[in-house]
């Protein structure tokens, strides 16, 4: 709130009217303002003791004094606590220019109500705490109903996990099986309304029997074509029989054992599989906690299936947890069978 001394020189106040849209007049506030209020004060030395009965809370005030110097009529000056002195004896041009360092944008005067309203930053801090008590429930009902997630077909499985982060949008990740594949579906938005869409397609092509990996990467292409916004996909076909993957992707990576697949993005992506090779497909997100933590992809590759998991997951938590927040994480993992063996 902005409260002006009408006993101020008329060019002052018009200064000061000039670049606050509300104005308070002194002689009008007849109680204490609230001290959940920040207030900056225009006023002449003389009204001084006026205005320190209205102020409940000093530490929710700055005061702008205009003074020509001498003490302040009853009151010592060190009971104040923020307060700039203006000399009123100045041209009326100087003190335009005294006063514009602190008006302009209302920048200065913007930092000082966030920085001095002690009880609204403790209540916002106080707040902020809430939130995060609640994201961290949230976070742990969420890994509770979505656990390591796999899909068993002959030669292979298939599992997959996912991990809740605070950006906005999304990561999607399912399966599909028939006779001779599983179908891998993945993808990442920065839009809640996006993922939505896209997650519209999938069950539309279910309820339509239609789930293949061309009638899916022909729906991708036409969606992203009509759309004029930018979003990440990893469609995968694995042939459990003759041992092979197909994918299309962008954005996300593939790892073959250890070693970083380099596939062009919008583009088919062939793989040859044998038995004990491991392939893991990684969201845009979890590569960068991977790569934040560096962690070597060897180490994944030759953990089980469930160190592999923890290892990597336990630094998307971690990065989680230190406040920074950051994008959702997905990654699948194929693992192949020892005794797998292609068949025609």
């Amino acid at each position: 709130m902005i409260v002006l001394d009408e006993s101020l020189d008329v060019e002052v106040k018009k200064i000061i009217e000039e670049n606050h849209e509300t104005v308070e007049k002194l002689s009008e506030i007849k109680l204490p303002v609230p001290s959940c209020l920040f207030n900056i004060f225009f006023v002449n030395k003389e009204n001084i003791g006026t205005v320190q009965k209205l102020i409940h809370n000093q530490k929710n005030a700055y005061l702008f004094i205009f003074w020509d110097g001498g003490s302040l009529s009853g009151l010592d000056e060190n009971e104040l606590e923020f307060f700039t002195f203006i000399n009123r004896s100045l041209s009326i041009d100087l003190i335009k220019k005294q006063l514009n360092i602190f008006m302009k944008e209302n920048i200065i005067l913007e930092k000082l109500q966030f920085s001095l309203n002690g009880r609204y930053k403790a209540e916002l801090e106080e707040r902020a705490s809430y939130l995060k008590s609640i994201e961290l429930k949230l976070s742990d009902v969420h890994k509770s109903i979505v656990p390591l997630r796999k899909v068993i077909a002959p030669n292979m499985k298939l599992f997959s996990k996912y991990a809740l982060g605070s950006d906005i949008g999304g990561e999607f990740v399912d399966f599909e099986k028939s006779q001779d594949h599983i179908f891998l579906t993945m993808f990442s938005t920065n839009s809640y309304l996006l993922s939505s869409d896209l997650i519209e397609i999938v069950l539309q092509l279910r309820r339509q029997k239609i789930f293949k990996f061309d009638s899916f990467k022909e729906k991708i292409i036409e969606f992203s074509q009509q759309r004029n916004e930018n979003f990440d996909y990893m469609l995968a076909k694995i042939n459990f029989k003759n041992l092979s993957v197909e994918t299309f992707s962008s954005g996300y990576r593939t790892i073959h054992n250890s070693d970083l697949c380099d596939s062009a993005s919008g583009e088919n992506s062939h793989l040859n599989i044998k038995s004990c090779d491991k392939v893991l497909f990684l969201s845009p997100g979890l590569f960068r906690y991977i790569s934040e933590a560096k962690i070597n992809f060897k180490n994944i590759y030759k953990n089980n299936i469930e160190d592999s998991f923890n290892e990597v997951f336990s630094q998307v938590r971690k990065s989680m947890m230190s406040g920074l927040g950051g994008p959702d994480a997905t990654m699948a993992l194929l693992e192949v069978q020892k005794n797998a063996f292609k068949t025609l």
